[in-house]
């Protein structure tokens, strides 16, 4: 495709500017398909049947483009805009820049941490958290467990679907030390996962979440309720 332009750059023959002019716009309306599907190539020997069959009006995507609409912001409105997806991304976003800069660092194994430790391994926690934003990057380095690194690291558990005890025992610590380019891969299968749902309707929104064990309601204001939900080891079916 590429060749072929550069060709027509430099031919005035119309056969070719008129081929060029199909691929550039089969070629935008593949990259909408799939930015606003999810259809894409690595992923669809996972995608189910139905979303295989949706598909996008490739003749309206033309049509902006032609009446001048810039590529960009439009190709971003065909993205999904929900507030999960949104805070994906910025996620995946702060993760790249992280390990841009080197990663994080891993916490050295050893003994249970606690609010009124102190040594290298705090340290190394502190800066862990400061890492990825869960300890301000104004807090001065120490290596006392101090009540911010408590909050900090309740803040983590939560997220993390971890009893917050705001202590650092095995469980958290094999979490913090996953290495952020495996923390990376995580988000962007997230990511194009949210592309597979279908839209969600406006008003209120009912939300299973079963990594944390609790029932969401989301209003279309932003207004939030949850309830915990008790996940029992037994299962029975229903007829």
């Amino acid at each position: 495709r590429i060749n072929i332009r550069k060709q027509a750059l430099k031919s005035d023959d119309t056969s070719i500017l008129a081929l060029v002019e199909l691929t550039y716009s089969a070629t935008l309306v593949e990259a909408a398909q799939n930015l606003r599907l999810g259809q894409m190539h690595r992923y669809r020997d996972q995608l189910h049947p139905r979303t295989l069959q949706r598909f996008i009006y490739g003749d309206r995507v033309l049509s902006l483009v032609a009446s001048g609409e810039p590529i960009t912001p439009m190709l971003t409105r065909l993205e999904p805009q929900t507030a999960d997806y949104l805070a994906i991304r910025e996620k995946l976003v702060q993760y790249v820049l992280v390990e841009k800069k080197g990663g994080w660092p891993a916490i050295s194994p050893g003994p249970d941490l606690k609010p009124g430790d102190s040594g290298p391994r705090v340290a190394e926690t502190r800066q862990r958290l400061q890492t990825t934003g869960y300890l301000p990057p104004s807090a001065a380095p120490s290596d006392t467990f101090d009540e911010p690194v408590a909050d900090a690291l309740r803040l983590f558990q939560r997220q993390h679907a971890i009893p917050a005890t705001g202590h650092l025992d095995p469980r958290p610590l094999l979490t913090l030390n996953v290495p952020v380019r495996d923390r990376i891969a995580q988000l962007t299968a997230n990511l194009e996962r949210w592309r597979w749902f279908e839209d969600i309707p406006a008003g209120d929104v009912w939300i299973i979440n079963t990594n944390l064990a609790r029932l969401e309601m989301r209003a279309p204001d932003g207004v939030r309720q949850a309830l915990g939900l008790k996940v029992d080891s037994g299962c029975e079916d229903i007829a």
